[in-house]
Formats: structure tokens, C-alpha cells, sequence
């Protein structure tokens, strides 16, 4: 049997695959495409888009209505495009359903990525049903060893075909930053993201630190009009980043060190992070393997964040966990920091020693996986 001719990959219909709105998978994916030795063979599948990040991107019409749901549309578009003639390895991302479906309709091998609790997925919730995918899985992926343990609840056999492969990033920088008396809040302005905790922190910290420069960047929800009355703002999201914003505007009218960025683009996200001597990632749901923090340890920052999920496992050795956050806690460490240049700097260090997730290594790795996947294919 001759060669893989294509490695598919499969995103689930929520991606978008574009600059100004890819999620932490997208980017994650348009990442390590550069530097797969398989780049040449990849291509990736999603939902119609204008804009894509890579030109090896084929969008996929879709139809709710007559296919009973977008991921199952996605899904079935594939097969549909799918040359049965070609030898091609299919890797899923994120959605079970998916997996279920093509594993159904091709013979070839199928790969599947989870990014998120297993255990509160349509198609992995049940101990029978995370079965059937070890089984039959060429790989099953996890960005943490938090999710894993969370797919493998209550299996009473191992499975060699399970790896963790972390979210990654390449440090650009040739040589430790300079950094600023900045601190700095990247991500969603929801509760779950601690952007709440952070913001009662800064009303302490902010009139005893002039010297320093507060940040937040981000939005609530990206296109929606927050400014209409609460009869109007359809979801608790909506309803509570009304009220995170009316706490962002007074303190950007009243504290001159407290800067507010909305959204921007993630270049001018990384100049931030390297200019930076803090990030803050105050997450206080079992994040699985949150972007923000690799990309805060990439440029060199202290990352001060929380023991939820597999935010350990990124920060062990690296950075600062708080365990239980509120925003006492919050800012007795941050005052610790900026009080104490030892301390400060001995987690500046720690950032710039011992950041060992550039996207190029954990390619490796899985192309390694990859290439075992195709040699038992083609035998």
C-alpha cells in the first residue's frame, strides 16, 4: 500500500479558523502546522469562513436544519468531500460526535483530540462510550494530563494509544526582556476567568501603586452591544459583563494607572506580554490548558494564576498558584511582587529558565505518533 496521501484535520463547527477570532485550538493548530513535517500534507476542515489562516484550510457548507445539528453537518460535508481512493489519516478535534460519525463511514485511521472535559461531552459522558474510542481511536489526545485521568475515570485497563499533548507556543525572543512596571489581565471578561477577582483586587492596589500600570484586555462577548437595559441581555454572560464593564469604566475614570485595551489583535498581545512584568490569570474553572499563560511564560512574565485544571502542570516550577483565589489573596500576592524585587525577579527568572512548551518540540512528538499511525496503516 502506497503512502498517506492527506492528514486531515477537523474542526468542530464553533472554530473559526481566522486571525481576529480563533480560539486557543485554532491557534494552537495554525501554530504547529508550520512546523510539522507532514505541512505539506494537512489539510484543515471547518465551517464557511472569509478570511482562513492558512491557505491548506477547505470551508464546508453546512445545514442545520436538514442535518440535525452543525457538528453532525460538518461531519457529514466531509464524507461526502472524503477521496475514497486516497490513503488519509483523520484527526478530530474536540467533538466526540464527530468521531463517532466518521469512524462510521471511512477506514481510515481516526484520531481524536479533546480539549475539554470528556466527561461533559455528547458522546464521551459515559464510561461504554470512552471505551469504544480508546478502542478504536489510532490516538486519543489530551492537552493535559488533568483531562486525561478525566477520560480514563473508572477504565479497567490502560490503552497505549492515549497521549497528552499540551497546547504550545514558540519563544520568539532571543534573550530575557526588559520588563515594565506593567501587570496585565489577557482573556474573556467572565467570571470564570477571575476577571471579577482581579478587578476588586485593583481597588486596593491601584491608589497605593501609582507607579505601576494595571491592564485589562478583552471582551465580554466579541460583536455584542452590552449597552441596553437588562430586560434586553438575553443570557447570565450578557447580564454579568454589564456589570464587569460598568466596574472596568469607573476604574478607568478614576484611576490614571488602570488601562482598559478592549480587543486586540494578538501580536499586540505578545508586545504587552513582553513588556510586561506580570500576568494575572485568576481562572476559577478546571481551565484544561489555557493559551494565556504558555504565552505569558514565552515572553518571559511572571505568571501569577490558580491551581484549577491543568494550570499546574503549565506553571509547575514556572510560576505563582494560588490555591482557593479571591481577591485577598489576589492582592497580597501582586503587592508581594511589587514590593519585593527579589521575589519579582526570582520568578522572572524561573519564567525565562524553565519554559519548555515551544510548539516545534511537542510537533515532534506528535508527528512521531503520526508516522507509528501510518506505518501500521500501510502494513
Amino acid at each position: 500500500m502506497r503512502d498517506i496521501d492527506y492528514i486531515d484535520i477537523l474542526l468542530p463547527y464553533k472554530e473559526i479558523f481566522e486571525f481576529k477570532k480563533a480560539s486557543a485550538v485554532s491557534l494552537t493548530i495554525y501554530n504547529s502546522l508550520k512546523f510539522s513535517k507532514y505541512k505539506k500534507k494537512i489539510r484543515v476542515f471547518g465551517k464557511t469562513i472569509n478570511k482562513p489562516l492558512t491557505k491548506n484550510y477547505i470551508s464546508l457548507k453546512t445545514n442545520r436544519l436538514i442535518d440535525f445539528g452543525n457538528n453532525i453537518s460538518i461531519a457529514k460535508r466531509y464524507i461526502k468531500y472524503l477521496n475514497k481512493k486516497k490513503n488519509t489519516l483523520i484527526e478530530i478535534h474536540i467533538r466526540p460526535q464527530l468521531f463517532n460519525y466518521i469512524i462510521s463511514k471511512s477506514s481510515n485511521p481516526v484520531s481524536i483530540h479533546f480539549h475539554n472535559d470528556p466527561l461533559k461531552m455528547s458522546g464521551s459522558k459515559k464510561l461504554s462510550e470512552r471505551e469504544f474510542i480508546a478502542q478504536n481511536a489510532s490516538a486519543v489526545y489530551f492537552v493535559s494530563d488533568f483531562i486525561k485521568k478525566k477520560f480514563t475515570k473508572n477504565f479497567k485497563k490502560k490503552y497505549s494509544n492515549l497521549h497528552i499533548l499540551f497546547n504550545g507556543i514558540n519563544r520568539t525572543l532571543k534573550k530575557k526582556p526588559i520588563k515594565k512596571k506593567n501587570i496585565l489581565f489577557v482573556g474573556r471578561l467572565v467570571s470564570a476567568k477571575g476577571i471579577l477577582i482581579y478587578l476588586k483586587a485593583l481597588e486596593k492596589l491601584l491608589p497605593i501603586c501609582p507607579e505601576w500600570n494595571f491592564f485589562v484586555v478583552g471582551t465580554v462577548k466579541p460583536g455584542y452591544n452590552l449597552d441596553k437595559l437588562p430586560f434586553y441581555l438575553k443570557s447570565r454572560t450578557d447580564r454579568e459583563g454589564q456589570k464587569i464593564m460598568a466596574s472596568i469604566r469607573n476604574l478607568s475614570k478614576n484611576r490614571k494607572n488602570f488601562h482598559y485595551l478592549s480587543f486586540i489583535d494578538n501580536q499586540k498581545v505578545q508586545k504587552l506580554m513582553r513588556d510586561s512584568a506580570i500576568l494575572v490569570v485568576p481562572s476559577i474553572w478546571d481551565d484544561p490548558c489555557p493559551l494565556t499563560p504558555i504565552e505569558g511564560l514565552a515572553n518571559g512574565t511572571v505568571v501569577v494564576s490558580t491551581n484549577r485544571g491543568g494550570i499546574p502542570e503549565i506553571l509547575k516550577k514556572k510560576g505563582i498558584i494560588i490555591k482557593n483565589i479571591n481577591s485577598d489573596k489576589l492582592f497580597n500576592e501582586l503587592n508581594n511582587l511589587i514590593l519585593n524585587k527579589n521575589y519579582l525577579n526570582k520568578y522572572l527568572n524561573l519564567s525565562w529558565k524553565n519554559f519548555k512548551l515551544n510548539i516545534d518540540k511537542l510537533v515532534i512528538n506528535q508527528d512521531q505518533i503520526r508516522s507509528n499511525i501510518i506505518k501500521k496503516f500501510k502494513s
